[in-house]
């Protein structure tokens, strides 16, 4: 069962093209999406989010860099991070 209870939710790693392994939750089929959270959330917390929209979507929603199940957050990290590159990773 995922955090949130949602217990169709898959749970996954990839790394990203700098390296960090980036922990995400993904439910439905269909099209990538990624539902991005807040710097003080966890990716988990938008579990209900991405059920309600996967209706027409395969949604995914990472994990920010030092949280569960990714890698530690880097000097080069910043506010403006997971980059385009993390989410190339997780919707190709």
């Amino acid at each position: 069962m995922t955090p949130s209870g949602i217990r169709d939710a898959r749970a996954s790693t990839v790394r990203s093209a700098d390296g960090t392994v980036v922990a995400y939750h993904s439910v439905g089929h269909g099209p990538g999406f990624a539902v991005v959270g807040g710097l003080l959330s966890e990716g988990s917390d938008y579990l209900a989010l991405a059920k309600a929209l996967s209706g027409g979507f395969e949604v995914h929603v990472p994990e920010r860099p030092g949280r569960r199940g990714c890698g530690p957050v880097r000097p080069d990290h910043g506010l403006d991070a997971p980059s385009p590159e993390r989410f190339s990773t997780i919707t190709s």
